[in-house]
């Protein structure tokens, strides 16, 4: 039996379906197998009746190394190689979410439920740019502490300046202005709205505990990524979408309210729905060409 053979003997006895070597190099007279491993993806088209399968390639996992006489002196446990797949799962699926974000970061803010939540957030935002937030005016705000947070967290991703006696446009805001010259003072609000819940979507979900965020970078993410692997636009069933959302994110989430999450995406311009749900061609289009670029599919 020669040594690709033992390998292959030995990653199949013990290891879970899709590990698999694919290196082989000699270190210290012993021969090393390097592990890696693929997770095949099933993607439907409802519409078209059209099924595809994908596989998302996991590397460096683990190893297994035989000495010359072709006896085991290391192996990576197999519920070591469980949890590093696990992970991986996880860091793509977190990858993809931050890909989403950054394309539909600006139509977030139409979604009623959004603003609504970040409301004060906008509002210093207005202030500073109509510049009308000084630092006295912020004492007589209605929950003070609150918007101080905000403020530190908007200063500290440097779309607000702290002066010594206001607040006024960080680098980051006045970019959006240059960048949008001439247009009118809600356009603007709305997206450096939109950029701060872009650049400071993991401190809005774990500091100040705003998850309403949640639901529609999931379900965004769940679609496009799909579409993705697919390769194009896919129209899926609303009841399909739904089933792959739990699944993906090992949820309980109620059909009444993925409907409302669908609907708010709907008015939003984010995915669309009729018969099926189906994506916006321009969003598809970035989400698609940065997806290919930063996640792991082995074809």
């Amino acid at each position: 039996m020669n040594t690709e053979q033992i390998f292959q003997e030995r990653i199949m006895g013990i290891y879970p379906q899709g590990v698999f070597f694919d290196s082989v190099k000699t270190e210290n007279n012993n021969k090393v197998a390097s592990l890696s491993s693929v997770i095949p993806k099933v993607i439907f088209d409802d519409k078209h009746d059209k099924r595809v399968v994908k596989f998302l390639k996991i590397n460096d996992i683990g190893k297994i190394t035989i000495d010359r006489e072709n006896k085991f002196v290391f192996e990576t446990k197999p519920e070591q190689i469980r949890e590093r797949i696990n992970q991986s799962l996880i860091d793509i699926q977190m990858r993809s979410e931050q890909i989403v974000l950054s394309v539909v970061y600006d139509r977030l803010v139409k979604i009623a439920m959004v603003r609504t939540t970040l409301n004060p957030i906008f509002n210093v935002l207005k202030a500073v740019y109509e510049k009308k937030l000084t630092k006295d005016s912020l004492l007589r705000y209605p929950k003070r502490e609150r918007y101080e947070r905000y403020i530190k967290f908007l200063c500290d991703l440097d779309i607000l300046r702290e002066q010594k006696d206001r607040y006024s446009e960080g680098n980051l805001f006045i970019q959006v202005e240059k960048a949008l010259n001439n247009e009118d003072e809600e356009k603007v609000i709305n997206r450096v709205f939109g950029l701060t819940i872009k650049e400071g979507k993991t401190y809005l979900l774990n500091n100040l505990n705003i998850n309403v965020l949640k639901p529609f970078i999931r379900i965004s993410n769940v679609y496009y990524s799909c579409s993705a692997l697919f390769n194009k636009l896919l129209y899926i069933r609303k009841e399909n979408l739904y089933s792959r959302y739990l699944n993906a994110y090992d949820i309980n989430t109620n059909f009444v309210n993925f409907q409302s999450y669908l609907n708010q995406l709907n008015i939003a311009k984010i995915l669309h729905e009729d018969d099926y749900v189906y994506g916006n061609k321009s969003v598809f289009e970035k989400i698609n060409e940065l997806i290919l670029k930063k996640v792991p599919i082995s074809h």
